[in-house]
């Protein structure tokens, strides 16, 4: 956020702007921006319709967020409403989103002051002795903590602001996925919580998935997926893949950050190991770095001897999962062509009607994990029947 603006509709001269707080109280960018406000000023003054809106607009380089609001009083305003706007400037590609709560707070409190002492519509000079202090120390605590508190003119106002960030809608939570948790969250709970979900977080321990928990907790596997995905929400949980010896990873380019941050290796190192011995970095290193997609885990376990070298494999998978050190490889089984010459869709499914994994599963849309957790099913037992209906595999 570059600086904070006051405007209203002066009776003679149309819409002003009043003040101007800059973050740097740079004259020149003042200047620049007492010009933008020419062009933009219908969407900073605007008429009642408009008024309680939070309205963004880009010139030269800069968006700029008002609010525009009006009083309506016949014995103070000689044309019966008082127009008004506060708004903040930033550059051009900032995401503004998150302070729109924060400009309306303010605005709403100003018009309060506004209502019960005209505040804002006295001379500029006396606006402006009375406002410039609380609105640079709203933009200096704004920009440095994203949160202030300050007492506004001589009534002594409180106005608590805080910019609160714009979480992002969770991705889709199923059956097979696993919740781990990533923030301590028992120490939030509260007898307000919902029942259903405080259920739940019991049986989320980073192994169980999704219809694991449904069936040991006895809640339904729709709100189960409901709570994580509330605790996705506000980042209490990460989805991660079953845990399997049989499961495929690859590296990432991410794995240059463990040989880079010193503070991420140590918590990486003491995190994977078992024992009181711990592995070394360049081993730790050295086994992220070597997982290969054609190499099952429990191959790659045995080849690399992790159990004698002091790393719990599990942990060593989650940890670089979560961190982006690697990534898993999913089997897809896909009805691609048919299994016998002039056989169609329609026939290899009658073929197969009392098969475990059902033709609808091998249209490509269903990963191993998937079929398992939704059929009950080991992982063997999908690879088997995959085979005798030679399927193809596509991984991704």
């Amino acid at each position: 956020m570059e600086g904070i603006f006051f405007a209203r509709f002066d009776d003679e001269a149309g819409p002003v702007l009043v003040m101007h707080v800059d973050y740097e109280d740079n004259y020149e960018r003042c200047q620049e921006f007492s010009s933008i406000f020419e062009h933009v000023t219908d969407y900073i003054i605007t008429r009642k319709e408009l008024c309680g809106s939070i309205l963004t607009v880009t010139d030269s380089n800069k968006k700029i967020q008002s609010c525009p609001l009006y009083v309506e009083n016949s014995n103070f305003y000689k044309r019966n409403s008082f127009f008004f706007a506060f708004g903040f400037v930033f550059e051009q590609h900032f995401e503004a989103g998150p302070y729109s709560a924060t400009l309306r707070k303010i605005c709403a409190e100003m018009r309060t002051l506004e209502v019960e002492a005209q505040l804002l519509s006295g001379s500029v000079d006396d606006v402006t002795e009375k406002l410039r202090p609380t609105l640079c120390r709203v933009l200096h605590d704004l920009r440095k903590w994203r949160q202030c508190v300050v007492t506004i003119g001589e009534s002594n106002s409180l106005l608590a602001l805080k910019v609160v960030p714009r979480l992002i809608d969770p991705p889709e939570v199923f059956d097979h996925h696993v919740p781990v948790r990533v923030r301590s969250i028992d120490a939030l709970v509260t007898k307000e919580w919902d029942v259903t979900i405080k259920r739940v977080l019991d049986f989320i321990d980073g192994e169980r998935h999704i219809k694991l928990i449904a069936e040991e907790s006895g809640v339904a596997s729709s709100l189960v997926r409901k709570c994580v995905r509330q605790l996705l929400y506000f980042r209490c949980v990460r989805l991660v893949d079953i845990f399997q010896y049989s499961n495929l990873y690859a590296c990432t380019p991410r794995i240059v950050e463990l040989a880079k941050n010193q503070k991420l290796a140590k918590a990486c190192i003491k995190y994977i190991s078992h024992g009181d011995t711990l592995p070394s970095l360049q081993y730790v290193f050295h086994l992220y770095s070597s997982l290969q997609p054609s190499v099952p885990l429990k191959v790659f376990c045995l080849v690399n001897d992790t159990f004698t070298n002091h790393v719990d494999d599990r942990k060593l998978v989650l940890f670089g999962i979560l961190h982006g050190f690697i990534k898993r490889i999913h089997k897809f089984p896909i009805y691609a062509k048919p299994v016998l010459p002039n056989m169609t869709f329609q026939q290899y499914k009658d073929e197969h009607k009392d098969a475990k994994v059902l033709p609808e599963y091998t249209q490509g849309h269903h990963s191993f994990d998937a079929i398992c957790a939704q059929l009950w099913i080991p992982e063997q037992q999908v690879a088997s029947t995959v085979d005798m209906a030679a399927l193809d595999i596509v991984q991704k």
